[in-house]
């Protein structure tokens, strides 16, 4: 649940390893690079759609730009949410100098994916 005072929520995996659920742990990290990887296929998958040539008379790939550009908008605050909730989190581990796996990596992951998103 959420710590009070804090922008930060916990969830525990109960049939997990201990350790697997400090909040150092493995289960944050891999959320945060499935949450990368998820928004980089977003990101290829949104720019391919608006990309394509639409010639006046076809309504029909007007109407597919047109729903690409209408999900990616209904994206965006999602999106940059969660790139500034772990990547917040991921510098308190740095200030506080709390042991992470590839912190420096998923920081610059996260601020490369922030610049992609802003097409």
């Amino acid at each position: 649940g959420d710590i009070r005072g804090s922008p930060f929520g916990i969830r525990v995996i109960s049939a997990a390893d201990e350790s697997a659920n400090d909040l150092n742990g493995s289960v944050l990290r891999r959320k945060i690079e499935s949450f990368v990887s998820e928004v980089k296929d977003t990101i290829l998958e949104s720019t391919s759609g608006l990309r394509k040539a639409v010639s006046k008379d076809d309504r029909r790939s007007l109407v597919t730009v047109k729903e690409t550009v209408r999900s990616v908008l209904q994206q965006v605050e999602k999106w940059d949410t969660h790139i500034e909730e772990y990547k917040s989190a991921l510098l308190y581990f740095k200030k506080k100098c709390i042991k992470f796996p590839s912190l420096e990596k998923m920081l610059k992951d996260l601020e490369a994916t922030k610049e992609s998103w802003n097409l």
